[in-house]
């Protein structure tokens, strides 16, 4: 009785063993989240695995049950499914739940050969682009040869005549949009070409235009014709505007294209990745000061799970009626989603055999209940994922967004903080809807939380402009004041630092350290004199005076972080490194103490290290000057003013350049073309000097790491 038992028991667990498995494997790569620049926020599941169709069913006599390298499909308005059954020539009509409708051939004296794309009008009507045949195929409901479509007549069209149509689309008025490459070509209901759309402009390069003016014909021959991006699929949103993706990685891989061509959807913003040469792209990014923020908006992602770079590649898009946008990434077979704004909103799949997993994602659907269907030609299945209570909260509230009902927006985004705290465009949407119903000071609190500099600048414009109206005069005596206090502080300052200096010179006392304060603050204004008086006493200069100046300014720019206001910072608070903050600080002064002392004793220098040490900490006060009262000050200007404001912090940059290049001069008694020359020199043995840190650290770190791998195996092995 007892071995009975333990051989059921056995038999259980062998036949619940593979379901278990697929539960874990599912549930493991079912990984949900959102991807906000280059990180990955886990977020509460959005969609969950509803099924799979992995037959057509009972085939009439002569057809196949199942599908061959199927690439294309969608849901007509009816509900039904139309899949392009390209290994069989075919078309199949199921219903959303796996069940066989109807098979359509097309013509018997001309059946399709090889289609690739279909579309179904909501008359029920199909277009198929039979791709094998160099025609779109017109068929009624139920199946019947209406009319054929080739390509049309026209010189417009250019040398290549061919017509291997892939995807297309037909709008209400009858117009049929065909990918073609680089662009979508019109066709009308009379077989005649209407134009292109979308394609994307190329650019300027000034290397190929000059070979053009100035070069052979053997070098002109050699040149590489550039194309613009490609599409790569096409839909219709309930507008009946063309939303396609492509691989335009410079202005967006999704867009959605008006009727003369131009994309409305959301394009990529700031520093584009091919639109400047590294070096410009840098200054660029100093001066607007854009550099260490989160980065860049882009669609889906620039890594495989790997970590290998990619670029991503959407095999299809949807558009449901609400205007969330759907795509699926044939690489990685990834289902990123988008809300009307092009705003990030879910990503769930990944590349495998398991639920939820692809290995050729060819075609996505979305049902009328939000379901989403996934064709996938390598495993010739579908796959059919439902929509969670957390997701549907999040469509409601864009979607009530969109619609200018804002109370009820705010209503369903603290449904779903109240499922996911942490969920970035739940802020960002409430951070909306308080701007849209008029209370600024929550608009601003919550587009810190989401990190949204211009939904907060909006917020702050208005809540600056009720603050100066309600207090008009006391603002304007508020800034009287201040400026007539600075100034006056300014000059008192300037007279004695002066009066100081002069002092100084006139003795024979060793330099006391407010002293030396005095002095380096009167070389910020006047650094020749001050440089002289370095140069002269150079025996009675206290150095502890550099050390707090360059004191200073580590704990300047530590509160320039996070003090200054939110929608002008350089830096985002949260990605600080506050010890990276003093390296980064003190690097310059330092190695260029290094630097300088050891080109201008080679070149016939008449300075020590000391006075080097001493000029380059005053070298820092501009810095330190212009950061501090800034840091302030930027809390009463808002985004439209970041440029001013960084182009301030940048002259201070300058300001301090300049004064170690007075140093030099002045210290070494160089001409002017002999400092610029060794000035440059410098920068190199800075540069270098950085380089050789940076190869020590990480042959440090790596005999660190061998080491401690060498403890752990004797430790493993030995004990």
């Amino acid at each position: 009785m007892i071995a009975k038992r333990i051989i059921a028991l056995f038999l259980c667990i062998i036949v619940l063993m593979p379901i278990f498995s697929t539960m874990t494997v599912s549930a493991s790569q079912m990984f949900t989240y959102v991807n906000d620049g280059w990180m990955r926020y886990p977020m509460p599941a959005t969609y969950e695995f509803l099924r799979v169709i992995n037959n057509i069913g009972e085939a009439p006599e002569g057809e196949s049950r199942f599908l061959n390298n199927p690439q294309d499909m969608m849901i007509g308005a009816s509900g039904f499914m139309y899949i392009v059954d390209t290994g069989n020539n075919r078309i199949v009509r199921m219903t959303p739940y796996g069940e066989l409708d109807n098979i359509f051939r097309g013509p018997p004296d001309s059946p399709m050969r090889n289609p690739q794309g279909i579309f179904v009008h909501h008359t029920g009507s199909m277009y198929i682009a039979d791709t094998g045949n160099s025609r779109i195929l017109h068929l009624c409901p139920a199946g019947h040869y209406i009319e054929t479509f080739v390509l049309p007549d026209s010189e417009l069209l250019g040398e290549n005549r061919s017509f291997a149509v892939t995807k297309l689309v037909v709008s209400d008025i009858g117009f049929i949009y065909v990918i073609r490459g680089e662009s979508i070509m019109i066709i009308d209901g009379y077989n005649q070409f209407r134009g292109f759309l979308g394609q994307v402009n190329i650019g300027f390069n000034l290397v190929e235009a000059l070979i053009r003016l100035f070069g052979s014909e053997t070098q002109q021959q050699f040149i590489a014709r550039r194309y613009a991006p490609a599409f790569t699929n096409l839909t219709l949103d309930s507008e009946g505007m063309i939303f396609a993706s492509s691989q335009d990685s410079t202005f967006g891989e999704i867009k959605r294209l008006n009727s003369v061509g131009n994309n409305i959807f959301r394009e990529y913003t700031g520093v584009r990745d091919y639109a400047r040469n590294p070096i410009a792209r840098a200054i660029y990014e100093f001066v607007r000061g854009e550099n260490r923020l989160r980065p860049t908006f882009r669609f889906g992602e620039r890594f495989t799970p790997d970590f290998y770079p990619m670029f991503p590649i959407f095999s299809d898009i949807a558009v449901d009626a609400r205007g969330i946008v759907t795509v699926v990434e044939r690489q990685t077979g990834r289902i990123y989603q988008y809300d009307q704004m092009g705003q990030p909103i879910t990503v769930f799949g990944g590349e495998g055999d398991h639920r939820g997993g692809f290995r050729m994602a060819t075609a996505i659907e979305k049902d009328y209940y939000g379901n989403i269907f996934i064709l996938d030609s390598a495993m010739a299945n579908i796959q059919v994922f439902r929509p969670t209570e957390f997701v549907q909260l999040i469509h409601e509230a864009t979607f009530a967004y969109s619609e200018g009902r804002y109370d009820i927006a705010y209503y369903y985004w603290s449904l779903v903080l109240n499922q996911h705290e942490n969920y970035q465009l739940a802020h960002r949407g409430i951070a909306n809807a308080f701007y849209k119903r008029g209370y600024m000071q929550y608009s601003m609190a919550a587009a810190v939380r989401a990190q949204e500099r211009d939904i907060y600048s909006r917020a702050f414009d208005e809540f600056r402009y009720e603050i100066f109206r309600q207090h008009f005069i006391w603002v304007i005596l508020g800034v009287v004041v201040a400026v007539f206090v600075f100034v006056k502080t300014l000059q008192i300052s300037t007279r004695k630092a002066q009066l100081i200096n002069d002092r100084f010179i006139e003795s024979s006392h060793h330099m006391g350290i407010f002293e030396g304060l005095m002095i380096s603050l009167h070389g910020v204004f006047k650094p020749s004199d001050a440089m002289e008086t370095i140069r002269y006493n150079k025996n009675r200069l206290n150095m502890i005076t550099p050390i707090i100046i360059l004191a200073l300014a580590v704990a300047v720019r530590i509160a320039f972080v996070y003090v200054v206001h939110f929608p002008v910072q350089r830096v985002a608070p949260q990605l600080v490194n506050p010890l990276m903050e003093v390296v980064q600080i003190l690097m310059i002064p330092l190695t260029w103490v290094i630097a300088a002392f050891a080109v201008t004793s080679i070149f016939d220098g008449e300075t020590k290290p000391s006075e080097i040490f001493f000029s380059a900490a005053m070298a820092m006060l501009p810095f330190i000057l212009i950061n501090f009262p800034m840091m302030f000050i930027s809390h009463a200007l808002s985004r439209s003013e970041r440029d001013m404001f960084n182009i301030i912090i940048t002259f201070g940059y300058i300001w301090s350049f300049l004064m170690f290049f007075i140093s030099m001069k002045n210290l070494n008694d160089y001409s002017v073309k002999k400092t610029i020359f060794l000035m440059i020199v410098t920068i190199i043995v800075m540069v270098l000097t950085w380089l050789i840190g940076v190869m020590i650290y990480v042959l440090v770190g790596r005999l660190f790491q061998f080491a401690f791998g060498l403890y752990n195996e004797a430790r493993l092995t030995w004990f």
